[in-house]
């Protein structure tokens, strides 16, 4: 069993779900959940990630135990156990599922990394830290200080 998240991924995860749960409800835009909630891509390929939104054009793929295909962005919060899975493991696995966004976020490195998918692989879209302002292809308008992701 792996170990809980620490304190500040926490924080990050609570910051940014409700930043961007406030945001697609202002914009009409989908659904967002957080962790723990399955995506389910095939019969034997899941994950949870820390955070998730599904475009409301793609409700249908919601269900009551998960979401049953690609959610429109993922966002994993990169603990000290996971760098290889979230870096590497992961992001072959969303560009194989057309996801067609993923946020990387380091606590540690307090930046947010986003890539964007194009002709099947992550571009780097932004890489954002401190006091930058994260521009998300697929959330247009969407506004948020990387420094305010980390205030407790």
């Amino acid at each position: 069993m792996a170990p809980s998240p620490n304190r500040l991924h926490q924080v990050v995860l609570i910051n940014l779900a409700g930043r961007l749960k406030e945001f697609a409800r202002q914009n009409h835009i989908g659904t967002v959940m957080i962790a723990p909630f399955d995506v389910y891509f095939s019969d034997d390929e899941f994950v949870q990630p820390d955070l998730l939104l599904v475009a409301k054009e793609h409700a249908d793929r919601l269900t009551d135990s998960g979401v049953m295909g690609a959610p429109d962005l993922v966002v994993e919060i990169v603990s000290p156990g996971s760098v290889r899975a979230d870096r590497l493991t992961k992001r072959a696995l969303y560009a194989k599922h057309n996801v067609p966004e993923y946020w990387i976020i380091s606590p540690t490195e307090y930046t947010v990394e986003i890539l964007s998918l194009k002709e099947g692989q992550y571009e780097l879209a932004g890489l954002y830290e401190n006091e930058e302002t994260l521009a998300s292809p697929l959330l247009a308008g969407l506004s948020i200080k990387v420094n305010a992701l980390f205030e407790e």
